[in-house]
C-alpha cells in the first residue's frame, strides 16, 4: 500500500498470468507490476502509477514519460515568485531561491506527460516586432527555450488580419522560430510551481 498513488520504473519481463492484455514487470525493488501492455515490449522501461495492488503485486498504468527525455523544466514566470526548475534523473523541484520543496509527483509526471503532446502552428510575422520586448514567461526544457508573449488586442503587433476565435499567445523558440499557441495548450504546461507541491 505504501506504492498506492506513486510512481515506479518497470522493467517489462512478459506477458500476465492473468491477462494477455497486461504486462508483467519488475520495479527497482524486485516487486512485481503488471499494467496494460499499450505500445510497450518486453525489454523496455515503463513508467507506471499504482493505482491499486494484491499482497504480492503492484497494478497501475503506464505512463508516457520516458526519464531519458526531459532532464531539465526551467519555469520563470514576470514576478519570479513562482518560478521554478524540475530536475528528473533524481526528481527534484527547487524554488526560485534555488530551495528544495516537496512537491506532488503525480501532478509532476502530469506535467511531463503533457510535454508529449504539445501542438504548435507555425507563423509568419515578423520576429523583430519582438526584439524589444519582455517575454511574460519562459519555459527551457533541456536545451530549448521558449518565451511567451501574451497577445494583446490593442498591441501593435496584432493587425486587422488576425481574427481567432480561441485566445492564443505568441510564442519564440530559441530566438528564432516564432509560433502561435493555443491557451489551453499552454495551460497544461505552464503551469507555477503552486500547481506542483502538495
Amino acid at each position: 500500500k505504501t506504492y498506492l498513488g506513486k510512481i515506479v520504473e518497470v522493467l517489462i519481463e512478459k506477458e500476465s498470468k492473468k491477462s494477455n492484455s497486461q504486462w508483467s514487470g519488475r520495479n527497482q525493488q524486485n516487486t512485481v507490476v503488471v499494467f496494460d501492455k499499450g505500445n510497450y515490449q518486453i525489454g523496455d522501461f515503463v513508467n507506471v502509477l499504482i493505482t491499486d495492488c494484491t499482497s504480492a503485486t503492484l497494478i497501475g498504468n503506464a505512463v508516457n514519460y520516458s526519464k531519458n527525455s526531459i532532464r531539465i523544466i526551467k519555469y520563470t514566470s514576470s514576478n519570479n515568485i513562482n518560478s521554478y526548475t524540475l530536475y528528473t534523473d533524481t526528481l527534484r523541484l527547487l524554488n526560485n531561491n534555488n530551495e528544495l520543496i516537496l512537491f506532488d509527483s503525480l501532478k509532476v509526471f502530469r506535467l511531463l506527460n503533457s510535454f508529449t503532446s504539445l501542438n504548435c502552428e507555425s507563423f509568419k510575422n515578423n520576429i523583430n516586432d519582438f526584439k524589444d520586448l519582455k517575454p511574460n514567461e519562459s519555459l527551457i526544457i533541456n536545451s530549448d527555450t521558449l518565451n511567451i508573449y501574451n497577445i494583446l488586442s490593442d498591441s501593435t503587433i496584432i493587425t486587422d488580419q488576425l481574427n481567432f476565435n480561441v485566445d492564443r499567445r505568441y510564442a519564440i523558440l530559441n530566438n528564432k522560430d516564432l509560433m502561435l499557441i493555443q491557451d489551453y495548450v499552454f495551460n497544461k504546461v505552464l503551469i507555477n510551481i503552486n500547481d506542483l507541491v502538495k
